[in-house]
């Protein structure tokens, strides 16, 4: 198995990792996610996931860009209400 190998393809990061089962008792389809674990487990390719670091980045650059907006939008009422 590949334990925390990173490589770049189609411009976006992907995690190879081992894949532990998981147990999925309350699954509908029980058959296809055995076969989906059993095939995680053999490629040990995991989907790629968001890292807290890339969450964290997202979350400044909206609260930046809201700020930025809030300020716009304050400074057109401001406008709006001085040429009334």
């Amino acid at each position: 198995m590949v334990a925390d190998l990173k490589f770049w393809a189609t411009g976006f990061e992907l995690q190879l990792m081992s894949v532990p089962p998981v147990s999925n008792s309350h699954s509908q389809s029980a058959p296809s996610a055995r076969a989906e674990n059993l095939e995680f487990r053999r490629t040990g390719v995991l989907p790629p996931r968001q890292t807290s670091q890339e969450r964290y980045e997202q979350r400044v650059f909206l609260n930046i860009f809201l700020g930025i907006l809030g300020i716009f939008l304050l400074a057109l009422a401001f406008i709006f209400v001085l040429r009334t």
